[in-house]
């Protein structure tokens, strides 16, 4: 039986390791107006470049040998994350609820999969933000520098404490659904793919060939509908050809203590069915020319990447500026 911390089995008789890099996320997802300057300001924020350095290194593997069942063991074996904190306690200390780290909850929660080598319990997240050099950076110096923050603005340091439990407490629950939902479509038999920064800046928690999976939390202080504070997925890849087909898991809110609200697993399998059905319709031929157009794409992605790179390295003059927005504008169109 899977404990937290314990390795994910690698499964020898695979033929190949199955692995998802920022270059893949890009190559699918950068390809219209929305999504490339998203992708551009987030490159090229002089803020915060500690971010995209990691997160365009990071590879996803790990996560693809978590089945249902090692998750479903994380929940039992887990620690509440939220402790007996009350809501409103919580949600006094303003500067908390305010607070946007650099790194977003699910690049930490990522990179703690990949280096504890399997999906972490919340205590085991928590040692890793304190202990681990990565997590150190990512969380656990900004956590500790918003509480320091707090408290010099006259908020009891105890609430202080419990407010930042319960941000990351909450971020917890709602990536250990998504991990989930991920192993039982995999389970099913479909590739679903899942990577850091097509999650917090494409706002795509999974995708599987040209069908991209949100996982619905009603939450209208950050999404609920088009009321949401978050970009809609929708929005940001609205224009890309070929199109992409969105698939929502809807989930309801419940109050159960203690309880990680993870999906029913019929609900999930209903969605995989869909999704099958959907592409034993496209027909051969069709899928030929949509593969060539990807690696097309592709190309110009790479290209474009590459002029980006020499562009964060040194000064460019403003008429290599307008190959630049060449190259960017070339992409564009051949999405269209």
């Amino acid at each position: 039986m899977y404990a937290a911390g314990d390795r994910a089995p690698r499964h020898a008789e695979r033929a190949a390791v199955v692995e998802t890099t920022s270059a893949e996320v890009i190559d699918t997802f950068a390809s219209t107006p929305r999504a490339l300057n998203l992708l551009r300001r987030w490159q090229q924020d002089p803020d915060r470049p500690l971010v995209a350095r990691a997160v365009l290194a990071h590879t996803t593997r790990t996560l693809y040998d978590l089945e249902p069942r090692h998750v479903e063991a994380v929940c039992v074996a887990t620690e509440h994350p939220l402790g007996d904190i009350r809501k409103e306690v919580a949600m006094g200390v303003q500067p908390i609820v305010d607070w946007r780290p650099d790194f977003a909850f699910t690049h930490v929660m990522h990179f703690a999969v990949e280096r504890l080598c399997g999906l972490p319990s919340f205590q085991d997240f928590s040692r890793f933000c304190a202990d681990d050099p990565v997590g150190v950076t990512a969380l656990g110096n900004p956590a500790r520098q918003i509480r320091e923050d707090a408290s010099r603005q006259g908020y009891p340091p105890s609430q202080v404490s419990q407010a930042v439990r319960w941000r990351i407490g909450l971020a917890y629950y709602s990536f250990v659904r998504e991990v989930y939902t991920i192993a039982v479509l995999r389970a099913a038999g479909l590739d679903v793919r899942a990577h850091p920064l097509a999650d917090a800046l494409f706002r795509v928690d999974a995708w599987t060939g040209r069908t991209v999976l949100s996982l619905y939390i009603s939450n209208p202080r950050f999404r609920d509908g088009a009321r949401g504070r978050k970009p809609r997925t929708v929005d940001i890849l609205a224009g890309a050809t070929p199109r992409f087909r969105h698939e929502e898991l809807r989930l309801t809110t419940r109050h159960e203590f203690g309880c990680v609200h993870l999906p029913e697993a019929e609900q999930i399998t209903a969605i995989a069915r869909r999704i099958k059905a959907a592409d034993r319709v496209l027909p051969a031929g069709l899928a030929a020319l949509l593969s060539a157009h990807r690696r097309l794409a592709a190309f110009l992605a790479r290209i474009q990447d590459c002029l980006l790179a020499l562009a964060a390295a040194a000064p460019i003059e403003h008429e290599q500026r307008g190959r630049l927005d060449q190259v960017a504008q070339l992409r564009v169109a051949v999405a269209a």
